[in-house]
């Protein structure tokens, strides 16, 4: 769970981090602007205390120095589990977060759509009521973008990674480096933007 609440008017991605500000005027919607969200609030950071995906320590990196550049205290929940049974971790996971009071803030952003899952079922079977509107118990959003994350109860508000131009930038820098041998005289990162969906958990 990663967690920030703040009072500026938008949302950035910032390395696959999904980052949500408070509106001062609390609407109850999103509203999609120039690529930004207008919203609510994030609060807590979801994620394995131990990560099988390596993934999960950068997003935690990256929500940690957002989050301080803001000027913000993160909020970093982990949860015990090993192996990639990500969905039932996330669900007994959430199930003790939620049991012993641990969060601090309505909104959750969860390290990756498969704890999100779990993280969903835990709230339906406590009668926790997830969304945006009126009623609603807690925010969720998440990473990835993942298959499923749209047909879930309320379908899950995610990061989406643009798999095209990783796709085709892997596959032309495998053409390149078969051209110069097997080996670039220096490592190179290409880093891709991310694009927010939005949806009704969040």
């Amino acid at each position: 769970l990663m967690a920030a609440c703040t009072s500026q008017d938008e949302a950035e991605i910032a390395n696959g981090l999904i980052i949500l500000n408070a509106l001062e005027d609390e609407e109850a919607a999103f509203e999609m602007r120039v690529g930004k969200v207008r919203t609510m609030v994030l609060d807590e950071d979801f994620e394995m205390r131990t990560p099988v995906n390596p993934n999960a320590n950068k997003r935690r990196v990256a929500y940690i120095e957002a989050m301080e550049t803001r000027g913000l205290e993160p909020r970093v929940v982990a949860i015990d589990g090993d192996g990639w049974e990500f969905e039932e971790i996330g669900r007994q996971g959430a199930h003790d977060v939620l049991s012993r009071g641990e969060l601090s803030c309505d909104t959750v952003l969860c390290s990756n759509d498969r704890l999100a899952i779990g993280f969903l079922a835990a709230c339906y079977e406590r009668g926790l009521r997830v969304g945006n509107g009126p009623g609603c118990a807690l925010r969720v959003a998440s990473h990835d973008d993942h298959p499923f994350s749209r047909f879930t109860c309320p379908a899950l508000t995610t990061a989406a990674h643009d798999y095209d131009a990783v796709s085709k930038t892997g596959v032309e820098t495998l053409f390149q480096l078969i051209e110069n041998g097997g080996r670039f005289d220096k490592r190179r990162e290409t880093l891709f933007p991310a694009h927010l969906i939005i949806r009704a958990s969040a």
